[in-house]
Parts: C-alpha cells; sequence; structure tokens
C-alpha cells in the first residue's frame, strides 16, 4: 500500500489494478485496499465506499470513525439489494461509532427495510455491543408477528449483552406450550438459554425438555442438550448438590421410562445424561449423590446398555 502511493499513481488506475472479475476488489488485495484508505484516505476513499465488505474481511482497523460509519452505510446498501454475503461475526468489530445505536434501531423500526437490512441490524448491534438497543431487541424477541431467524438473532443478542430484567422476558419463550410455529425449536431453546444465563437451578430446566420437533435441525434447542446443559451440570460452582442429585433422579426416571416405552428416549438425551452421571460419580462426597448414582447406573444395567451412551464421552475417557 505505501509502495502504491509514493508510485503517485492516480486512484482510479489504482483501483483498476485492485478489482477483480465483477468490478469487486479481490480477495487476496482486500488488506491493501483497506490500508490504501487508511493511509490516504482522500485519495481512495472510493474504494471504501464501493466494496465494504472487502474492508470488512481485511481485518485492517479503521480508527476514524467517519470510514467506520462509511463502511456501515456501504454494509447497509449491500443487505437491501440482497448482496450482502454472510460474514463471519468477528468482522463486524469495531465499527461502532457516536451515531450508531441510532442508526441501528432505525432500521430495526422500519417497516419498509429488508429483512437482510434488519438482520445486519441486530448482528452489528451484537458485534459492537450496543446495549442501548436491548430494549428494542427484546420486544422484537417477544413479537409473535415477527419471523423466527430475527426473533430468535434478537434475543441470542439479548443473552449476550442485556442485563437481568431483559434476559427474564426472554425466559417466557420457555414457559407453558411451545408455539405451534416454532417447528425447529428455536424459540423454545433460546427460552431455556435465558433461564442457564439466568443461572436457574437444574431442576427448573430438566421436567420441561422433551424430544426436538425437527430431528434434523442443529439450533438452539439441540445447542442446549448437546453442549449447554452438558457443561452446566459437570462445572461444581452452578450445581448444588441438590440439583445435582435431583438432576440425578430425573436421568433415571428417564431411563426406567424407557424399559415401559422406548420412543420416550427418541431425543439425544445421552450427552446429557452421561453428564450427569459423570458429575455424580466426581462428587460421591456430596450429601445423597452416592444414592442418585447408584440408581442411574441401575438403571442403565437394567436396560442392558452401556453404562456409558454417547461416543464422543466414551472417547474422552
Amino acid at each position: 500500500a505505501r509502495h502504491l502511493i509514493d508510485l503517485a499513481i492516480d486512484a482510479p488506475q489504482v483501483s483498476s489494478l485492485l478489482r477483480g472479475r465483477g468490478g469487486l476488489l479481490a480477495p487476496q488485495i482486500q488488506a491493501v485496499a483497506a490500508w490504501l484508505v487508511g493511509l490516504s484516505p482522500s485519495r481512495f476513499i472510493e474504494l471504501l465506499q464501493e466494496d465494504p465488505a472487502a474492508f470488512i474481511a481485511s481485518s485492517v482497523e479503521m480508527n476514524d470513525p467517519t470510514y467506520r460509519h462509511a463502511i456501515v452505510d456501504g454494509l447497509f446498501a449491500l443487505a437491501a439489494q440482497g448482496e450482502l454475503l454472510d460474514t463471519p461475526p468477528s468482522s463486524l468489530c469495531g465499527l461502532w461509532y457516536s451515531g450508531l445505536s441510532e442508526q441501528l434501531l432505525t432500521v430495526l423500526r422500519n417497516p419498509l427495510a429488508t429483512f437482510d437490512e434488519r438482520y445486519l441490524s441486530i448482528r452489528l448491534a451484537r458485534a459492537n455491543r450496543v446495549r442501548d438497543l436491548t430494549q428494542a431487541l427484546t420486544d422484537l424477541t417477544l413479537n409473535e408477528d415477527e419471523p423466527i431467524p430475527l426473533r430468535n438473532a434478537a434475543g441470542r443478542t439479548v443473552l449476550e449483552i442485556g442485563g437481568v430484567e431483559a434476559v427474564s422476558l426472554i425466559v417466557s419463550l420457555a414457559d407453558g406450550e411451545a408455539a405451534e410455529f416454532d417447528t425447529d425449536d428455536e424459540l423454545f431453546g433460546l427460552g431455556l438459554m435465558a433461564k442457564l444465563r439466568l443461572g436457574r437451578s437444574l431442576s427448573e430446566v430438566l421436567p420441561v425438555l422433551r424430544a426436538p420437533r425437527n430431528d434434523n435441525f442443529w439450533g438452539n434447542y439441540r445447542s442446549l442438550l448437546v453442549i449447554e446443559l452438558p457443561r452446566a451440570v459437570g462445572s461444581p460452582e452452578l450445581v448444588p448438590s441438590g440439583d445435582l442429585v435431583a438432576a440425578g433422579a430425573w436421568a433415571a426416571d428417564l431411563e426406567l421410562a424407557s424399559d415401559i416405552n422406548v420412543e420416550s428416549l427418541s431425543w439425544p438425551e445421552d450427552r446429557l445424561t452421561d453428564a450427569i452421571l459423570l458429575a455424580c460419580l466426581g462428587r460421591l462426597g456430596d450429601q445423597g449423590v452416592v444414592q442418585a448414582a447408584a440408581r442411574l447406573i441401575g438403571a442403565r444395567l437394567r436396560s442392558g446398555r452401556t453404562i456409558l451412551r454417547d461416543n464422543l464421552t466414551r472417547e474422552a475417557l
């Protein structure tokens, strides 16, 4: 970039050298273009305005808020035309400027904004931790007239940047019967994640678990069953002894119920119940844990299957 600047080649000629097919900046030199703007903005600002996606992919930090604003404007222009390709969350970080929250809120509440524009607004709020949007994002999450992908994205953002009051409202998505239109359990899983975020006890979370509505979909609920809950169960600082005993009883009851109706185990609980068993075995000195572990092991032996069910759990040991 410094070499091109020192050569004093005019901006249009440099632009033609940097562009690949379709007139966009070639991926191999996106960082070069970003540095050109950073080192000589008066000459090369058009590069940023014409292809903002290239600059967020370059990982070159833009220190001037004016250029960050220009990048955000450019990204929204691409989103409005449906031309903004999926970008990693990290590439949207570092774009905060003093008017960002107002710009994002305007897009979120604009009835004429496209889905892609509103989705980008949510992603920018999350990546740049724009807490001023917490209330608007919470309202969107709970609005049944909004599309589930937007509600989910907004809710995940609230879980990450929102306070206790906002997260407490998200919990309602896991209470009662799940909405019929939540066919992938995205909202149901989101509500349960909110309970974990608030530190609710396992005895409040485990009894409401059920078979996923879509066995072929990996989203909030499947992630909760396979990752979030097993990790929580294995954290002694998060799970008091009473909770662990209750979790062991729940897992044993589930196992015993499967002897009567094998369909009751038609959801991916193996990694979760394995985590409960391992947590019990690691805390046998806690009150009531020995009995809970023995009952769970007995239930598994009765079913004639292996003590540890999940392949990844067995491999880890």
